[in-house]
């Protein structure tokens, strides 16, 4: 029954904000984001990896890679992302627990903090780009 009501108010709230507009533009409102606009999808292996083991998560070698898509496209213009950006489970793991060098980052049961160990981060000026 929660359920239900639950999926009834989705829609209502759907189409309560479809009647709006912004800038003579009707809005448009989706149940969570398109797929067309995930740049990662990966939640089966994720899934997977987090089944493992704390040995085996450290040796796991599932890798993941970003879908080529508009926003993907936008990242790796705007932002100078990696086209070609490719990584496993068990590298990211490693830097969230600090063993790949510098720490860099924080977690506990609530929170997970990451830094960068330089100033990458700090850039020039860049263009404006409109997608």
């Amino acid at each position: 029954e929660y359920f239900k009501n639950m999926e009834i108010m989705a829609k209502e709230v759907m189409e309560t904000l479809g009647t709006a507009t912004f800038n003579s533009t009707p809005l448009q409102c989706f149940r969570g984001i398109k797929d067309s606009e995930y740049v990662f999808d990966y939640e089966t292996n994720l899934k997977d990896f987090l089944r493992l083991n704390e040995t085996n998560k450290q040796c796991c070698e599932i890798d993941y890679k970003p879908i080529r898509n508009e926003i993907f496209d936008c990242l790796v213009h705007t932002w100078g992302a990696d086209e070609n950006y490719v990584s496993t489970y068990s590298e990211d793991y490693s830097v969230l627990r600090n063993e790949a060098g510098p720490p860099t980052s924080w977690l506990n049961k609530y929170t997970t903090a990451i830094y960068r160990p330089d100033n990458n981060w700090i850039s020039k000026d860049t263009e404006r780009f409109e997608r």
